[in-house]
């Protein structure tokens, strides 16, 4: 089972999520207000209950007077999709990748491990926006890789 909570960030909006510390950082970075949790569900981590907690949220955000967000359900396809669209890259630590301007200085990798392997085999000394364009990232990525500063294994 998970738990899942439901919070309202005054005056801006009501919100979901399954992180809790994660989103109140985010929702104070974001607008310098601590989130106030209004009730937590149970349950499992599945598209059906996910309808649940976002149909809640959306209650709670008409009560409250709040426009509604996009739908919790649709938001968690949406991470699924993206995680499937990028090949197995999820947010990482240090030595992934450099900061994306994320939240709390989480990092996002560009490319996995074993293609950063294949950049340094590949790379020539000159070539980087070739590699860069093979692989569809930056120029600096494909430099924090070259030169031994990102992606490193531990």
């Amino acid at each position: 089972m998970t738990t899942f909570y439901i919070y309202e960030v005054q005056g801006h909006k009501v919100g979901a999520t399954k992180n809790w510390e994660g989103r109140t950082r985010h929702n104070f970075n974001s607008y310098s207000i601590e989130p106030v949790l209004l009730e937590t569900m149970e349950g499992p981590d599945i598209e059906e209950f996910w309808q649940v907690v976002g149909d809640r949220e959306w209650e709670l955000a008409d009560e409250k007077g709040y426009q509604r967000g996009k739908h919790y359900r649709l938001m968690r396809l949406n991470v699924l999709k993206s995680l499937e669209n990028n090949e197995g890259r999820r947010k990482a630590g240090a030595i992934a990748g450099p900061t994306n301007g994320g939240i709390a200085g989480r990092s996002q990798r560009h490319v996995t491990f074993k293609q950063a392997e294949e950049i340094r085999s590949k790379w020539n000394g000159k070539n980087r926006k070739e590699l860069a364009a093979e692989y569809g990232c930056g120029v600096g990525i494909i430099t924090g890789i070259t030169s031994n500063r990102t992606y490193l294994k531990a």
